[in-house]
């Protein structure tokens, strides 16, 4: 299992360093349309007519593969309910609540596959872009997958590496004082 844990963490960090550069290239696109849309409507009076829905659905494509970065990154956002001073329970706790949002991503998945089915099924097109809405469904998967592989990765390591289990209750104990 342990081989697993370290060939889906090379495999993470390896989509992770491709997954930077899509992102940046999103947000370069995303900037440039727009300037260039606001640009055309000062000099010319006339925007873009595919500009909006251009950025609408880089902005979208944005958001479903850069998700797993903050899963990735440990930033997703939590409400700790529960600190335990016991390290054991505390990393037994946080691997529960993992695994439960293991469930739920693998839940997005399937429905996210569905939703592309339908839509390949019934085909539709955006309204100003020659592009059709199943490219895009098709962005959901791709990204509940690599948040899927992203908090497999993030269970394993809380499995695996004790130091870094102990050093985050260590940091929870720490808050918690600090907040007393």
């Amino acid at each position: 299992m342990k081989k697993a844990y370290k060939a889906l963490e090379k495999i993470s960090s390896i989509l992770f360093t491709g997954q930077k550069i899509v992102l940046i290239l999103m947000v370069i696109g995303i900037v440039g349309v727009t300037i260039a849309d606001i640009f055309l409507r000062i000099v010319i009076s006339r925007g873009i007519a595919w500009a909006q829905e251009l950025c609408i659905a880089l902005f979208m494509s944005l958001i479903f593969l850069g998700a797993n970065i903050a899963i990735k990154t440990d930033g997703e956002i939590k409400i700790d309910l529960l600190h335990f001073k016991n390290n054991h329970i505390q990393t037994a706790v946080l691997t529960v609540a993992d695994v439960v949002c293991l469930a739920i991503i693998a839940y997005l998945v399937y429905s996210s596959v569905a939703s592309v089915q339908n839509v390949l099924v019934h085909p539709q097109k955006l309204a100003t872009l020659p592009l059709d809405y199943a490219i895009l469904y098709m962005v959901m998967p791709v990204g509940f997958v690599l948040m899927f592989i992203d908090k497999t990765v993030a269970v394993l390591r809380r499995i695996y590496d004790k130091d870094l289990s102990l050093r985050l209750h260590e940091e929870a104990v720490k808050m918690e004082n600090r907040d007393e």
